[in-house]
């Protein structure tokens, strides 16, 4: 068994530094999740890519309208549906097993392993005990799981899955949830916009970028490349509105000058 000398947390928080960061941000009894750059995304395959980000993403009702089991799914209370683990939907259904593991792999240093004996997903780092076994350095249990997919997506530049409110939080808000898991599900119905396909993105930023081309981009991590984007755009935006008011003038006062260092949130 991994060491238990640090107790798990339930939930991450991830600052600016630590998600533009090239460095694994590391959790205790865990191990270091990566941005992954570019060039490794190129390796494997947007599709393959984007196949990790969908499983890590699971919420319990996608998992029932994955293996179309919305009827169940729905005739569930909303106080039902709040107590579901996708970790254990997931345990459940042992086809999904080897693509979460997939998953959790490529955006860990760590290599990751589901161990039957425990339930849980072991990290190895390679360090092996005097008979030469290898001996897990952390794990990925059920209480731990939700928090680590939440940390990958946000160093991918992806919002972390909803939040369950607790029971505590009464019917009302259980029922906003519920529709609110219904409208992500109708949404994924929508044609996706192509210009926001990550291949896209990449020629996007690096035929605009001042300091990035089509060579050197790939050594960026994916977070680095969309904070870019989305700075360009902002960037844009805010030397239209410049030139605006040089000619015409603020009357209104509404240009803020200091809008191109304003916080970008995911």
């Amino acid at each position: 068994m991994p060491r238990e000398n640090q107790p798990f947390k339930k939930t991450v928080s991830l600052g600016s530094l630590e998600l533009l960061s090239y460095e694994p941000v590391h959790f205790p009894c865990t191990g270091g999740i990566i941005s992954p750059l570019l060039k490794d995304i190129a390796k494997i395959g947007c599709a393959r890519y984007n196949a990790h980000l969908n499983v890590l993403s699971l919420t319990p009702g996608a998992f029932y309208r994955l293996r179309s089991r919305e009827a169940e799914y729905d005739a569930l209370s909303a106080q039902e549906q709040a107590e579901l683990s996708v970790y254990d939907l997931i345990l459940s259904d042992r086809s999904l097993l080897p693509s979460v593991e997939e998953a959790l792999d490529f955006f860990f240093v760590e290599t990751v392993r589901f161990e039957e004996a425990y339930q849980a997903f072991f990290t190895y780092d390679g360090t092996r005990d005097p008979e030469g076994n290898l001996l897990p350095t952390g794990a990925i249990h059920r209480d731990f799981y939700g928090g680590i997919c939440d940390a990958i997506l946000l160093r991918n530049y992806l919002k972390p899955r909803p939040a369950v409110p607790q029971k505590a939080a009464g019917k009302r808000a259980l029922s906003i949830l519920k529709k609110l898991e219904r409208g992500r599900a109708e949404q994924k119905g929508d044609t996706p916009d192509t210009r926001m396909e990550l291949g896209n993105i990449i020629s996007a930023v690096a035929g605009r970028h001042p300091g990035l081309d089509i060579r050197t981009i790939w050594d960026i991590t994916v977070y680095q490349l969309w904070d870019a984007f989305f700075r360009l755009c902002s960037n844009q935006f805010l030397d239209l509105q410049a030139r605006s008011v040089a000619v015409w003038g603020d009357k209104h006062k509404r240009f803020d000058a200091a809008a191109w260092y304003q916080t970008l949130k995911i």
